[in-house]
Order: C-alpha cells, then structure tokens, then sequence
C-alpha cells in the first residue's frame, strides 16, 4: 500500500472509496474523549461530546478546555433530557493547519481503507 502514495504512481492509483470529514468522540470523561479525537484533528474536523455535568468540573474547566482548543477539537454538551450544545467551538476552516504529508501519507490510505471496509460491513447487501 505504500506504493500508492509515490510519485510515479500519480494518475494510476484509485482515489480512497472514502473520505474523512469528521469525527465524534462520545466518552463520560473529557481525557477519553480527546484521546479519541486528537489523533484524526490533524486530517479533519474533530470534536468530543460530554455530559454536561463534566463541563463545570474544575478539571475539565483547568484542563480539559485548554488542550482541547490546544488541539483544534471543538466540544459539544450533552444533558440527560437529549439537549445538545456548543461548549467550545473549534477553529474555522480557514484556520485548521492541515499536515499534508500526513494527509497524503501512506498510513492515511490505510485509515481510508480501513473506513471503507467499515462501511461496507454495515452496508445492507443489495437485492436481487
């Protein structure tokens, strides 16, 4: 797979079936989120969803939204009524420092691969 990403190889390798435009980390805590999220906030969008109760622990306030907004990963409330708010934006398109060797780096053609096998496991076969 690591062919794919040579220069000579330009033009003859497929696009990636897949791409990534986001990912959400769901966790009870703001660390498991971010160790979630942070790893894909390089390549795209990333945020994390805590209970809102979490969001007023003096930890997440001394913590956990400084290196969420150290990372580029926005954070999103979730109350135990199903309410949904905006706890810390993330930074807008313009802003995001995208790695484009990571992002054109062989180890990203596999995570493209590896989404694309996801979808199809969960995909419906299609009728005859």
């Amino acid at each position: 797979m690591s062919t794919w990403v040579w220069p000579e190889m330009l033009g003859r390798v497929p696009p990636p079936a897949v791409r990534l435009v986001g990912v959400l980390a769901p966790a009870r805590h703001w660390r498991t989120a971010l160790t979630s999220a942070v790893p894909f906030a390089r390549l795209c969008s990333s945020a994390t969803v805590l209970p809102s109760a979490v969001t007023v622990a003096e930890d997440y306030v001394t913590n956990g939204m400084l290196r969420s907004r150290l990372y580029g990963v926005a954070v999103l409330t979730a109350d135990p009524d199903g309410a949904v708010g905006l706890e810390l934006p993330g930074p807008a398109e313009e802003d995001r420092v995208i790695d484009v060797d990571l992002a054109t780096s062989s180890a990203v053609r596999w995570m493209h691969e590896v989404l694309y096998d996801r979808v199809l496991a969960t995909t419906p076969a299609p009728a005859d």
